[in-house]
């Protein structure tokens, strides 16, 4: 089974739920991001711990690529025009594995 929203629901700022950390959120809350979380041994309450970082389609689609450091080393994101998505990978090209989400789940559950 498919399940559509209506198109005014990714434009609308609104959130009909309760969704914590939102005074963090610097994006439009239903912008697209993708992340990476690379877990630790904590284990705080409501929270992923461990490294985390976020890439926002709209930038990436627009500047093509993005080199940061994530957890000890350099990784790129990449927007992948026959995809029409953001890649995460190793320098070397070795995908990463990344979700991708409105933008206002990611402070909801990472610092």
């Amino acid at each position: 089974m498919c399940f559509f929203l209506p198109k005014s629901f990714a434009s609308n700022e609104q959130i009909i739920f309760p969704v914590s950390n939102q005074n963090q959120l610097k994006l439009h809350p239903k912008a697209i991001v993708s992340y990476i979380w690379q877990a630790d041994n904590q284990k705080p309450h409501n929270l992923f711990s461990g490294d985390s970082q976020q890439f926002v389609h709209d930038e990436l689609q627009n500047k093509g690529e993005k080199v940061v450091r994530f957890n000890g080393r350099q990784i790129r994101a990449r927007w992948d025009s026959q995809l029409n998505t953001v890649v995460v990978e190793e320098l070397d090209g070795t995908p990463i594995p990344s979700s991708t989400a409105f933008a206002f789940v990611y402070p909801a559950f990472f610092r």
